[in-house]
């Protein structure tokens, strides 16, 4: 029994048939593998929709903002309009005074 497994050509065929098992298994090691494609871009998917449905929520009170200081400009326009500091502003006396 001990020579049966100590025998040289032995090894050398036990040898050769566990490298070419590795040799197979190594070959088609990628196409048992499971493809994961499908589960990801569903995943990003979701996510995507949540960031979107997030960066939405959080627009809106940036959008009022914007409102209440574009009403602050109109405001300030109105005055202006009204006192007409834009044409004194552009008067060459007023700016020899100033200077």
């Amino acid at each position: 029994m001990i020579s049966v497994i100590t025998d040289p050509q032995n090894i050398i065929l036990a040898l050769s048939t566990l490298a070419a098992f590795m040799t197979v298994m190594a070959l088609a090691a990628p196409f048992l593998k499971r493809d994961n494609l499908a589960s990801r871009l569903e995943a990003v998917t979701k996510r995507r929709e949540e960031l979107s449905q997030q960066a939405r929520a959080s627009n809106q009170p940036t959008q009022r903002v914007r409102r209440v200081a574009a009403n602050r400009v109109n405001l300030m326009k109105a005055v202006l309009d009204r006192l007409k500091l834009d044409a004194l502003a552009g008067s060459k006396e007023l700016r020899i005074k100033m200077s």
